[in-house]
């Protein structure tokens, strides 16, 4: 298979097969005139529980068959902790191992995108949106489901949107979204605490304003109660299309370059990859799409001779073209926890461990009707800007450090950028700067016959860049990732300001009914020294890593331009979370979707 592959030239190889890769493949070979190849590491996995049950989420990470398990450096400003950063090694992606919420930023954080770059690139809300839809088609909510559960029907709790939510999500998109039909007993509570504390419910934050707190659609298929992957949206359905080929177990290793028609460009003619221990070339007559998404699609750029040149020079790498941009300007979502042991009767998804019984009434219900607590996850997120949690005096001192970092001489000109447009935000008002979470399941150290849920505040616009590197010019070799989480004290900041809003909402008599007591820190923290020592020690990352081949003009230090082409390259692009320019407070999947999306129709665009 892989040497018949190999002898094969295709019009298009696309380089992973998770959400950026398999989506443009799809719609590439729309056209059967054109050979779309697909090169993907992992396997194809299908029925297999760890997989398709909302259930089991999470219990794929950091399990070789699954994820590719890599970690950070030790963090220097995080306790010296060295950090997992799952990855999806299996076709599909990061879409088969993610906890699979799904929703989208805030309409004025995709219009900031185009402001990095040159005028007339279509990227903000109207040029995004349009894709976001394309990308998924939602289940309607059963008639006598609630969508919003908990969430109080008081005037002055909702925050009413004149746009339906029918209007603005897809309903016949490949990937199958829907609402969950069960929830536990901590959901309505929590919600109730954000309304007695001042947080309108969103009754449609996927209409370009996410602020409030709302019900987060899941890539869960309504029908089989299965999660939706990149696979199972956009390439099972159509496996057997003749001009679409997808090798699987084939590591890429590099990109073959050269000098083309175009003076002055790098013109990509191929991809090297490594299948059952042998190497082989396959060939691409019009252009290479990079979508091994934020951790390899640097690593492959400057394996190929496309990063840094003093950087490759040190590893013996040729450098073709001096891109310093390349692995710079990564960012992630962090969080900070608080745990709570609930009260005796608070049924929570510790069920399953707690009554053997329980869960077998519910494998059978899944088993029989594709429903029920197995089919489930959390679903209740809480997007809020600063200003709404903190006093305006703090809020003021707040934008006069981001003031103050901004006439840092040693900022680059993109991080500078986008600090400029974090700045804006904060002074706006009307974006989300903090997401808070509920885990109704007991995360830290659970004891037997207890219940518990978890609470989490993230930063969802971090102060803090770091970087993914190559160590070496051995492909097999996992990159350097350093993503310096809370090297920024205005990360600490923010996070702390999460943290004391939870307590806060662990004090609201709706959230009290629940509470027994707080487990994870077991004592109340009295400063915010203390705070900060503790998230030190025990913040998490979403997983959300983005940004490290990022979308803005090469004069900013950008990688790839509004048409997804890597500067200085005449036919190699990217389509994944590594091109995200600034930092968006949602979870990203949805937008990567979207991302491969529109990359399919600029590619088709340019090869009319």
């Amino acid at each position: 298979m892989a040497e018949e592959f190999a002898n094969t030239t295709f019009d298009f190889v696309v380089v992973g097969g998770g959400p950026g890769g398999l989506s443009v493949a799809a719609r590439l070979s729309e056209n059967p005139q054109l050979k779309v190849a697909v090169l993907e590491a992992g396997l194809a996995i299908q029925d297999d529980p760890l997989i398709d049950v909302p259930r089991y989420m999470g219990r794929a990470l950091a399990n070789p068959k699954y994820d590719w398990a890599f970690k950070t450096v030790p963090q220097e400003h995080g306790g010296g902790r060295v950090i997992a950063a799952p990855r999806g090694k299996i076709l599909g992606g990061s879409t088969a191992i993610n906890f699979m919420a799904w929703d989208r930023p805030s309409k004025a954080e995709y219009d900031a995108w185009p402001t990095l770059l040159e005028k007339g690139d279509e990227w903000d809300w109207d040029g995004i949106a349009p894709y976001l839809k394309k990308s998924e088609r939602q289940a309607p909510p059963d008639i006598a489901q609630d969508p919003v559960p908990g969430f109080s029907k008081d005037a002055q709790d909702v925050l009413k949107s004149e746009i339906s939510l029918e209007s603005v999500v897809g309903s016949d998109g490949p990937v199958k979204t829907s609402y969950n039909h069960v929830y536990t007993d901590a959901i309505p509570p929590f919600v109730r605490a954000w309304n007695e504390i001042g947080q309108k419910t969103n009754t449609n934050a996927y209409a370009g304003d996410t602020c409030g707190v709302f019900n987060v659609i899941r890539s869960v298929d309504a029908q089989t109660g299965k999660r939706t992957t990149a696979a199972s949206a956009y390439y099972y359905p159509i496996a057997s299309r003749e001009n679409l080929t997808v090798l699987t177990g084939a590591q890429a290793t590099r990109v073959v370059l050269g000098r083309g028609h175009n003076p002055g460009k790098l013109n990509a003619t191929g991809v090297a990859f490594l299948h059952e221990g042998k190497e082989y070339v396959v060939k691409a007559s019009k252009e290479v799409i990079l979508a091994a998404g934020s951790v390899q699609t640097p690593q492959l750029l400057e394996l190929s001779g496309i990063g840094q040149a003093q950087l490759l020079q040190q590893l013996d790498i040729p450098c073709l073209l001096d891109l310093p941009g390349v692995g710079e300007n990564l960012s992630d979502h962090v969080f900070v926890p608080m745990q709570f042991a609930a009260v005796p009767g608070t049924r929570t998804f510790d069920e399953f461990r707690n009554v053997p019984e329980f869960l077998a009434e519910q494998e059978e219900i899944y088993k029989t009707t594709n429903k029920g607590w197995l089919s489930a996850i959390d679903s209740v997120a809480v997007f809020t800007p600063l200003g709404q949690l903190t006093e305006e005096a703090k809020l003021a001192a707040f934008i006069q450090k981001v003031e103050d970092l901004l006439a840092d001489p040693k900022l680059s000109p993109l991080v500078r950028a986008q600090y400029s447009i974090y700045l804006d935000w904060l002074k706006k008002g009307e974006v989300s700067d903090i997401e808070t979470i509920l885990f109704s399941r007991g995360v830290v150290n659970p004891q037997p016959d207890k219940s518990y849920f978890c609470i989490l505040a993230g930063i969802q616009h971090p102060f803090s860049r770091g970087s993914i590197h190559i160590a070496s010019k051995d492909p097999l070799q996992p990159p350097i990732i350093d993503p310096k989480y809370l090297s920024s004290p205005l990360d600490v900041e923010l996070l702390t300001t999460g943290y004391r809003t939870i307590e806060k909402l662990a004090q609201t008599e709706a959230l009290k009914t629940v509470v027994e007591a707080q487990s994870v820190p077991p004592v109340a923290l009295k400063d915010d020294q203390q705070v900060a020592g503790f998230i030190r020690q025990a913040f998490s990352s979403g997983s959300h890593l983005m940004g490290t081949a990022a979308m803005s003009r090469r004069d900013l230090g950008g990688v790839v331009g509004g048409d997804l082409l890597v500067h200085g390259t005449s036919n190699l692009r990217i389509s994944d979370s590594s091109i995200i320019p600034v930092p968006v407070a949602t979870h990203i999947q949805a937008t990567v979707y979207a991302i491969g999306e529109k990359a399919a129709d600029l590619i088709r665009k340019r090869w009319a």
